[in-house]
């Protein structure tokens, strides 16, 4: 119990003074590279050099942001893309370390306490901010659009849709945990712990996060359910629960204009083009400027991609603000051109393909589930979250791991 004490308050200090700089460095940087560092060393000393498919592809698309037609235009572009090459390998590194740290432990259960555990500890960080007895060194989405003068909830994270985003994937295996085993303790403290977590979700006002967890339900629930099974148990409490959200959808003005794309700003009707516009916060736009980006590009740029930096100054150009596509897939193909594009989707598919080959694990379900989640991730948002990464790399572990034993225990 101490230990765990312990470590809560470390990881709770440690994320929370991420936004802050040592030399002009933010400590999220800092610590997460000194990490980084100390895995690569472990992975070199257990002389481990063979890894699956999905993994040589991870770092096969990492490795590409080095190579951009500005890559080393400038200091700051230079920085900007081997921050890429680091962010980008976190999912093939850590399941690496997670394999080989296992196997040398002789046990890989530990892995799953693991992901519980921190899914508690990114649902219980959230108490401090939620009771109004700490604030966040950033502010979330801000609210006064909408017409409330206050910020969305974030937390210990940088930005709201970091937190959106995490608060889902922590619900994931949260959830899936309490649906899973049958003997639990303190079953109704970790049921208002749930509570908590879906209402901190809520307060982020991102609708990314809410898509992502409520898909992850039908994994988690309904599918390879018996039809009678769905009608008589889950039918009911997804009526039940749906009646729920539309009452808190119909008491909370700001949630309504959020799903309708609407500001206190912009109440009057739209054209068919301005409303294409206003689509998911304008995603439709931005996704097509990044588009563009790439198709106006000279055919060496098409091909090895306009670096991070270049790509901004180009969506600045085309609306105004230096952001990025909102889509890893369009992401890729602006910043990393068609090879990193293709990268990209091969890393992907090739991923699917050695989840969907180990069916017969016990954790099948849980890593298609984060998968699923990933892929939404990409679509609606994109860029790189250290914990979500995390996540996947623990139950791509897991799979690999407990389909070895299958086989084995099959000989």
């Amino acid at each position: 119990m101490i230990k765990n004490i312990f470590y809560f308050i470390l990881f709770f200090i440690l994320f929370y003074v991420e936004p802050l700089d040592i030399g002009g460095v933010k400590i999220a940087i800092l610590w997460k590279i000194a990490l980084m560092g100390f895995i690569v060393i472990f992975l070199l000393r257990s002389r481990s050099y063979s890894f699956q498919n999905f993994v040589f592809y991870n770092y096969l698309y990492s490795a590409k942001f080095l190579l951009t037609a500005t890559t080393f235009a400038s200091i700051t572009s230079a920085v900007a893309q081997i921050s890429e090459v680091l962010k980008s390998m976190f999912i093939g590194l850590f399941t690496q370390f997670f394999i080989v740290k296992s196997k040398a432990k002789g046990d890989y259960l530990w892995i799953v306490n693991l992901s519980y555990k921190l899914s508690i500890f990114i649902l219980l960080s959230t108490f401090p901010f939620l009771l109004g007895i700490m604030s966040p060194l950033k502010e979330g989405y801000n609210l006064s659009i909408y017409g409330v003068e206050t910020f969305g909830f974030i937390g210990i994270f940088q930005n709201a849709h970091a937190a959106s985003i995490t608060l889902a994937f922590a619900l994931i295996i949260f959830t899936n945990t309490l649906a899973k085993r049958r003997i639990l303790k303190n079953r109704i403290l970790l049921y208002l712990l749930l509570m908590v977590g879906l209402y901190a979700l809520y307060q982020t006002y991102v609708r990314t996060g809410f898509l992502i967890y409520f898909i992850a339900l039908y994994f988690i629930y309904i599918k390879d359910k018996k039809l009678a099974t769905i009608l008589v148990r889950y039918v009911p409490i997804v009526i039940i629960g749906l009646i729920g959200l539309y009452i808190v959808y119909l008491n909370s003005p700001v949630l309504q204009m959020r799903f309708a794309d609407k500001t206190i700003y912009n109440e009057r009707q739209y054209s068919s083009e301005d409303q294409l516009e206003q689509i998911g916060s304008g995603r439709f736009l931005i996704w097509y400027s990044a588009y563009s980006n790439w198709n106006e590009a000279n055919f060496y740029e098409k091909l090895i991609g306009l670096g991070m930096e270049e790509a901004k100054e180009l969506m600045f150009e085309k609306i105004g603000n230096r952001i990025f596509a909102h889509n890893q897939f369009f992401q890729s193909l602006q910043e990393s051109g068609l090879i990193g594009f293709v990268l990209f989707i091969i890393f992907l598919l090739t991923m699917y393909k050695f989840i969907t080959k180990r069916k017969s694990s016990q954790f099948y379900q849980t890593a298609i589930t984060i998968y699923i989640g990933f892929i939404i991730l990409n679509i609606f948002q994109g860029g790189h979250y250290f914990i979500i990464d995390l996540y996947l790399a623990m139950y791509l572990a897991l799979l690999y791991l407990d389909y070895q034993k299958i086989r084995m225990e099959d000989k």
